[in-house]
Formats: structure tokens, C-alpha cells, sequence
């Protein structure tokens, strides 16, 4: 398992690689949680995916925004 701090500077490099903005291994779980949740997942297997254990955490991960039609 990896630390925080060594994923964190694991991102931070490949953000810099790629000359886009950088991100933490914190926000990367969030965007996930989104992505899988405007992707349609049940919060069940979005929270399994996450490695959530109750259904709040997933909650915090999933915010949807929603698009401009």
C-alpha cells in the first residue's frame, strides 16, 4: 500500500509531465466517485470500487455536476 505522500508526488510529477494542473491522490478519488456516478454506478459499487466501508463516505465522493443542456 501506498502513503499518501508517495502517491501525491507520483501525481504531482505526471501533472507536470503532462503540463496540466495538478491533483492529489484525494481529488483523484473524488473524480472517480463522479465519474463512475454520471456514468450511472449504484453507490454500492462505487463504494466498493472506492474501498468505502459506509455508504456516507461514498456519498462525499459522487457529487454530480451537472452539465448545461
Amino acid at each position: 500500500m501506498l502513503s499518501n505522500e508517495v502517491l501525491n508526488d507520483w501525481y504531482r510529477g505526471l501533472a507536470q509531465e503532462a503540463g496540466v494542473r495538478r491533483i492529489t491522490s484525494h481529488g483523484a478519488c473524488h473524480t472517480a466517485g463522479s465519474s463512475y456516478a454520471a456514468m450511472g454506478a449504484g453507490k454500492k459499487v462505487i463504494g466498493a470500487l472506492l474501498g468505502h466501508t459506509d455508504s456516507a463516505s461514498t456519498e462525499r465522493y459522487t457529487h454530480v455536476v451537472q452539465s448545461a443542456n
